[in-house]
């Protein structure tokens, strides 16, 4: 997740209308996150999905940060995602890996690897699950050392975590529907431009890994695990997917977690549900953290620890992944 724009000639062209993309650089210092919240008490409500253990997805965060980096054509890119198809074929999931080698910004050809674990096959109604499971190539946004790779805790490893943490739920319990969970490589290359971004997702849009591939929706998951995260609707999701974004907003506010899901509609920003939406056809919502400036009435930020070094695990919160985890997986077994 690496940058709005106030204007995206390409992509107005192609979407006919004005995208008013904010400047993703931090508007505030850094500032510390809010700690030791008290646990979230359960709710009690009907539900439908088997449980979601932030224990889990917070030792999965852990396991992708003990490879290193996470950047392309890294040993430890590479060791990671083998630890990833590794885990998703564990937990049944029928694997595809898609390679490509595909072109940075400043011209770096990068060996690319989207990984995608369909859970249920044979089903035809389907939805996507996905986040980005590359890491940060630069800590442009720290004081030090900003051309140093880091390891990015939050910024994604949080929605892999949570989205391992589902697949090893529906080994225990199928949903009825099929569900494709796509780790999109190279999104965090990016600088500049919004093309730069998300190289792995505009890759698929363009080589679904199934011709006439389908999915009745898609949820995008990116900065999903930070102490004192809020969820506020995302522009480009309301724009595509306003439907979608309000049910699952619901299920959320539903299970108690109204505090972090809240109802403010943010700017459009760049991220991989742009490209899937725009170039793919598919309706996808972003799941984001996105917090109110400080210095900036009306304006948004990310978490505090953005592209920098300080992106690790002593920013992320059970609280948040059980949040998150919750109400995704609800609203899949709900379908």
């Amino acid at each position: 997740m690496k940058f709005n724009w106030k204007s995206i000639v390409a992509i107005v062209l192609v979407i006919a209308f004005t995208l008013p993309f904010l400047s993703k650089c931090k508007e505030t210092e850094k500032e510390d996150p809010k700690k030791n919240q008290p646990p979230i008490a359960p709710v009690k409500v009907e539900r439908k999905a088997p449980g979601f253990s932030a224990d889990s997805a917070y030792v999965f965060i852990e396991k992708q940060l003990s490879f290193g980096y996470r950047v392309p054509n890294m040993s430890s890119h590479k060791a990671c995602g083998d630890w990833l198809v590794k885990k998703f074929k564990a937990y049944g999931g029928e694997v595809t890996e898609q390679k490509a080698v595909v072109t940075a910004i400043d011209k770096t050809k990068l060996n690319m690897r989207n990984i995608i674990a369909s859970f249920n096959p044979q089903a035809g109604k389907r939805i996507m699950l996905s986040a980005h499971w590359d890491s940060r190539p630069w800590a442009d946004e720290d004081t030090e050392r900003q051309r140093e790779p880091i390891l990015a805790a939050n910024d994604a490893g949080s929605g892999v975590a949570i989205l391992l943490e589902i697949a090893r739920q529906m080994q225990a319990k199928s949903p009825t529907v099929g569900v494709d969970i796509m780790l999109w490589d190279a999104e965090d290359y990016g600088k500049d431009t919004a093309e730069s971004y998300c190289l792995g997702s505009q890759h698929w849009a363009a080589n679904k890994h199934k011709p006439g591939y389908a999915p009745i929706y898609g949820i995008n998951l990116d900065m999903v695990g930070a102490e004192g995260a809020l969820f506020p609707r995302e522009g480009v999701s309301m724009h595509f997917a306003p439907d979608i974004t309000d049910r699952l907003w619901a299920i959320a506010n539903e299970l108690g977690y109204g505090n972090m899901f809240t109802y403010e509609v943010t700017p459009e920003i760049v991220d991989d549900h742009l490209f899937i939406n725009v170039n793919a056809k598919i309706k996808m919502i972003d799941v984001i953290d996105r917090r109110p400036s400080t210095v900036r009435q009306g304006s948004y930020e990310f978490f505090p620890y953005w592209h920098t070094h300080k992106d690790n695990m002593q920013c992320i919160s059970k609280n948040t992944l059980t949040a998150v985890g919750n109400s995704v997986i609800e609203m899949v077994y709900r379908e």
